[in-house]
């Protein structure tokens, strides 16, 4: 059981300041999990403003694409001292997004626990920034996590998030779905279709503007945009990171 709550000690003006300057998002929240302060760079990357966030349950901001099994993981890890790895967000306008998390169990000068600090990193600056390099790391982490067995649609989402695109397909060695992420009305559609597509048919006969395609020893990868003609290059660098992770021989 995880120990009760405990109001938290007041932040001195120079740790304050530190907090709330730094350049990626730190929430503090009481041993309940309710927010009791924000940085900045939470709010803006959550898009609430203070007094929205404030004494709040912290799981406003957990994507439910996020298994069971994970947020019992998180919990545990984070009363035993703290957690690190790579979840979905949800923000106010409902963007769900892949962050880096790291949670760590804040004690007193008695050594007992008073708070809980989570410092987010939003892996989409990161893909942005290098996606070769950061991208292939930030990919291969999300997808160790979410790509196989029951998370597959978790995974879908994690690769729609990160690419920007409006829906995407995984398909296991049999052809068969294995995840799928974007408007329902299109799954059973994709499901039917052999993989490779011809992209012009691919995107005459399901509406979409521009698709990506890879496949390897392990899975293959549909994603379909219903606004871009183009990709851009950064996003096919991100791609092409992902497709590594699934031990990817090419991709169209």
């Amino acid at each position: 059981m995880p120990p009760k709550p405990v109001p938290l000690p007041p932040l001195d003006e120079l740790t304050r300041r530190c907090s709330w300057d730094v350049d990626e998002a730190l929430i503090w929240t009481d041993l309940a999990g309710t927010m009791a302060w924000a940085n900045r760079r939470a709010q803006s990357l959550f898009g609430y403003g203070e007094a929205e966030m404030l004494g709040k349950p912290v799981m406003m901001l957990y994507s439910a694409s996020n298994s069971p099994a994970l947020s019992k993981e998180i919990v545990e890890a984070t009363f035993s001292g703290g957690w690190r790895g790579d979840i979905m967000n949800v923000s106010k306008d409902g963007t769900e997004f892949p962050c880096q998390m790291t949670t760590t169990l804040i004690r007193d000068d008695k050594g007992e626990p008073v708070a809980i600090a989570g410092v987010l990193v939003d892996l989409r600056r990161i893909w942005g920034k290098s996606p070769e390099e950061d991208g292939e790391a930030a990919a291969g982490r999300m997808l160790m996590r979410l790509i196989m067995g029951a998370e597959g649609d978790g995974a879908a989402l994690a690769i729609a998030g990160g690419l920007g695109m409006d829906v995407v397909g995984l398909f296991n060695l049999d052809g068969k779905l294995a995840g799928y992420a974007g408007d329902p009305f299109l799954k059973d559609e994709l499901a039917r279709r052999p993989f490779p597509q011809v992209e012009a048919t691919l995107l005459k006969e399901l509406g979409a503007k521009s698709a990506l395609q890879g496949v390897g020893e392990v899975g293959s990868v549909i994603a379909l945009s219903f606004e871009k003609k183009e990709i851009g290059e950064d996003v096919k660098g991100v791609f092409r990171a992902m497709l590594k992770i699934l031990r990817v021989d090419r991709s169209f």
